[in-house]
């Protein structure tokens, strides 16, 4: 299923660049889901190369005012120096976002802003908590935090798949130059897999029956019974 997400993840991300173009808020969160494809969504935090005429080879910006979409930043975003950033941060965050649905919560949670920027500048990575990485990896400063947080026997029986880890690794490179381009990216064994499934097949596997679900915790926000999501090809948005 992740595998499937982050290949439609990918592709807009792709395009996203091919425009020159920085996303700059790429996490769970901000990817919607259907039975047949994935998209990501808010724009916010998007920037653009081209500066009154002239494409720029780096951008900047401040993290000032903003906390908690810093745990999905690159190092090079959270330092704010000189040398600025490229569109490699969106590759970074996208190997954040794989932590985080595969382990069920974000990378560095329940740390402090200070920790989570040290552990970044060093080069940690965050893990894909499994029995492999639990194992190898006894002493990890990451890895003692979430033991603190989660019990440790939910993830000794997960087991992801080496090429995962491999995907994974890539994108949480701490030079940028060194993570892969989200064009080179879509061709890793790890998405080769979704040639053989979809989203309704994996739906289906999970018991999940996107016809019927329902969103309860918009229920009241929402009233009428007009101002409902329905998950069909013709999918009405009405807030």
């Amino acid at each position: 299923m992740i595998a499937l997400i982050m290949k439609d993840v990918l592709s807009a991300i792709t395009y996203i660049h091919s425009e020159n173009c920085v996303h700059g808020s790429i996490r769970a969160q901000h990817i919607l889901i259907n039975s047949r494809k994935a998209v990501i969504s808010n724009f916010r935090d998007c920037q653009t190369f081209i500066i009154q005429g002239e494409k720029k080879k780096f951008l900047y910006g401040s993290t000032v005012g903003e906390k908690k979409p810093l745990y999905w930043k690159a190092p090079e975003v959270l330092t704010q120096n000189l040398s600025g950033y490229t569109e490699k941060i969106d590759i970074y965050s996208t190997g954040i976002t794989c932590c985080e649905m595969a382990n069920g919560f974000q990378p560095f949670q329940g740390t402090e802003l200070t920790y989570m920027f040290i552990e970044k500048i060093r080069g940690s990575r965050p893990l894909l908590l499994d029995h492999n990485s639990i194992m190898e990896d006894q002493e990890s400063s990451l890895l003692l935090q979430t033991n603190e947080l989660f019990h440790r026997d939910i993830f000794m029986k997960k087991k992801f798949s080496d090429d995962f880890h491999q995907f994974v690794e890539l994108c949480l490179n701490k030079n940028p130059q060194s993570r892969w381009a989200t064009s080179k990216l879509m061709t890793h064994s790890f998405l080769k897999q979704c040639r053989s499934t979809s989203f309704s097949e994996q739906f289906q596997d999970f018991n999940h029956d996107m016809s019927n679900l329902k969103l309860k915790e918009h229920e009241t926000f929402c009233g009428a019974d007009t101002n409902r999501i329905r998950n069909n090809d013709n999918t009405i948005w009405n807030f």
